[in-house]
């Protein structure tokens, strides 16, 4: 029976969902509604750490990455996002080289919103919070003993609370996203060992 030991320092390029619902609040108006993005991309390095017993191909992971999203209108201005990332979930070692993680994330950053400007309106800017959460399935294949590739199959949720000029805009997003990446493993040994 293969032995879960997850010490991975990772990256991922990630493709989000690009639609959202918005609520403006302004001094004169007040308006909701939904819109969408033309692209949406996202990029994580972060680590995972596996707690198991010895022997045992099922454990805890836990982990955190650094986020980096971008949501563009034809290639530029759109929605920026930068924050961190706090993981915990299952881990399986299904086979020698595939290892298979589910978990739950949640998140928390700062957000730039910039609207270009068009026939019916000027350019505007905003900026804010982020909060997010998400459940996303991870699938790991080694490459050799210390590299691996991973994909990941993920839903998620976030809303962006942003302001300028008496101007508030609530930007919330949900969706499902793709991701591939690469991993290093800094260590093999099982958790109880170390």
């Amino acid at each position: 029976m293969p032995e879960l030991a997850v010490r991975d320092v990772r990256s991922a390029l990630l493709i989000r969902s690009s639609s959202m619902d918005y609520t403006i609040d302004a001094p004169l108006v007040s308006q909701s509604g939904s819109d969408s993005f033309d692209s949406g991309t996202g990029y994580e390095i972060g680590w995972r750490y596996s707690f198991a017993p010895v022997g045992s191909s099922l454990g805890l992971v836990v982990g955190g990455d650094l986020t980096a999203d971008y949501y563009t209108y034809s290639g530029s201005d759109g929605l920026v996002s930068y924050g961190g990332r706090g993981a915990v979930g299952l881990g399986w070692a299904m086979a020698d080289s595939w290892t298979m993680v589910s978990e739950l994330g949640l998140g928390a950053g700062f957000s730039q919103f910039d609207v270009p400007a068009n026939e019916a309106a000027d350019a505007f800017s905003a900026s804010g919070s982020a909060l997010s959460y998400d459940l996303r399935l991870s699938v790991l294949y080694r490459l050799a003993s210390r590299w691996s590739l991973h994909g990941h199959l993920g839903y998620m949720a976030a809303e962006h609370d942003l302001s300028e000029d008496n101007i508030d805009v609530t930007l919330e997003q949900d969706g499902v996203w793709l991701g591939i990446g690469a991993t290093w493993m800094f260590s093999s040994k099982p958790s109880l060992l170390e």
